[in-house]
């Protein structure tokens, strides 16, 4: 979802033209939004799910799910955050 933006920031910033790095960015938060809020969304359910979908011991059920849900909201922030990265 972010591999062109970086490229079309490139393009119109040596243009020169900072109305179209705007435009750019501008447009493409909404959808890096969306998406970083696909990946909070699987990732809340994985990290509820985590004793399925990995052989955890019961007693370590509760820190396995905090950790993977900060993983998870970590690479969830750094989706749309890359629109302005760029």
């Amino acid at each position: 979802m972010t591999g062109g933006i970086k490229r079309y920031v490139l393009v119109a910033y040596a243009a020169n033209e900072e109305e179209r790095i705007t435009q750019i960015v501008s447009t493409m938060f909404p959808l890096l939004f969306l998406g970083g809020l696909f990946v909070l969304a699987v990732g809340g359910i994985l990290a509820w799910n985590i004793d399925i979908v990995l052989r955890i011991s019961p007693e370590y059920v509760d820190e396995a799910r905090i950790m993977f849900i900060l993983i998870m909201s970590l690479a969830a922030l750094k989706v749309p955050m890359q629109a302005f990265n760029s």
